[in-house]
């Protein structure tokens, strides 16, 4: 089929042979009337094909033009679809400024720290460490609400000095963290440091492990520590410090304070019995804020229902950060960060801590007092939205 130009020229050619030749054209006198002349059907047909084709091209034009196209239309940004979960409110309430101090014990000594805490059938346990230099008792208190807390011995339940692989002297030997297993064992997690200058090494830590079924009976301490520093991993090549440990179905998961050329960052660890321990290769948390000063020494892990929480300090110990996780191995902070100080405490410094999960957040025992004068623990109530907040952050 030709193309419509080409129909267009062979439409003129036709009516060209159909008009008069000009000389005939000349020869009519203004004055005189026209003569009829014939047109032929040819030149007819002509014009009316001619018609029909300017129809036919100014048609098809005008349908291109309301012809629908086809949009490419981007794929939506499901994180960005969806209405942000707005960060929940954090606030503090102090409800005991003195829940333990180094007197509550008959045995007396400056300082006194949450050491490992656990609730079992709604009743709290804690194992608090009154402590001195080169002491590191542990006694043993509980409370129906964790606030009002009372002596569950009158004697000291353990040495930590008298673990098989502890130094002569240390530095400090303290409880940290105390979960019951599904067979009834209490399992305690404690650390050592000490300084050593043979080894050029201005500080030592070393995890290690004791367990009972009983409290106020005998403990049994492993024969060596749970976790020690790896010189072939970077980050946990000089020392090992401040476990966190919970328990639930069957597994045990800790975090803890690995040191290496550039401070201290959180590691993991899972284990199935408590005393042998499988690290994560790489940390699960870096110190990245300001106010952390490049490092992270302490750390408390809360299982709450639906994932977990950390709060953990930065390098002034008198500073905490927040942080949840949908599975212990994937955290995020809270980006108003330190969500506690010691402006939220009676006194000037804030040490060791304890944390765990209620109804209205977190319930924590910290230990609060001077650098050398006399520490008590704190009873105060984080309420946050647990689950908001990871709602929150998790996206």
């Amino acid at each position: 089929m030709r193309d419509v130009g080409e129909q267009l020229v062979a439409y003129a050619e036709i009516l060209d042979q159909a008009a008069p030749p000009v000389d005939e054209l000349s020869a009519f006198s203004p004055t005189a009337p026209p003569r009829a002349r014939r047109v032929p059907p040819q030149a007819i047909w002509a014009v009316v094909a001619g018609a029909v084709a300017v129809f036919v091209v100014v048609g098809g034009i005008a349908a291109l033009s309301r012809r629908p196209t086809t949009t490419t239309i981007p794929p939506i940004d499901m994180a960005t679809a969806i209405t942000a979960v707005p960060l929940p409110e954090v606030s503090i309430d102090l409800l005991n400024p003195q829940a333990v101090t180094p007197t509550t014990f008959e045995w007396k000594h400056t300082f006194a720290g949450p050491g490992g805490l656990a609730v079992i059938d709604g009743t709290f346990h804690m194992l608090p460490a009154a402590y001195g230099a080169g002491v590191a008792t542990v006694g043993y208190a509980t409370s129906t609400d964790g606030v009002i807390w009372v002596k569950g011995s009158d004697r000291p339940v353990l040495d930590l000095a008298s673990a098989p692989w502890a130094p002569l002297e240390f530095d400090h030997a303290l409880p940290r963290s105390l979960v019951v297993d599904a067979d009834g064992v209490w399992h305690l997690y404690f650390e050592i440091a000490w300084v050593d200058d043979f080894f050029e090494e201005p500080f030592f830590a070393r995890i290690g492990h004791v367990s009972t079924r009983d409290p106020g009976g005998l403990w049994v301490f492993d024969g060596d520590p749970v976790l020690r520093p790896n010189p072939d991993v970077s980050w946990m090549a000089k020392r090992v410090a401040s476990p966190s440990i919970v328990y639930e179905g069957g597994e045990f998961v800790m975090l803890f304070v690995g040191y290496g050329a550039e401070g201290g960052v959180v590691g993991r660890a899972m284990s199935s019995d408590g005393s042998n321990w499988t690290v994560d290769p790489e940390p699960v948390l870096w110190p990245t804020a300001d106010w952390e000063r490049g490092e992270i020494a302490r750390v408390d892990l809360v299982r709450f229902d639906g994932g977990y929480a950390m709060v953990f300090a930065g390098d002034s110990t008198s500073r905490r950060g927040l942080a949840v996780s949908p599975d212990s191995l994937a955290w995020f902070t809270h980006p108003a960060n330190p969500f506690l100080t010691t402006s939220d405490l009676p006194r000037a410094s804030m040490f060791d801590s304890e944390f765990v999960a209620n109804d209205a957040g977190l319930l924590g025992f910290v230990e609060n007092g001077g650098v050398r004068t006399e520490r008590e623990v704190v009873v105060l109530q984080v309420e946050v939205d647990l689950v908001q907040l990871l709602e929150a952050l998790a996206v």
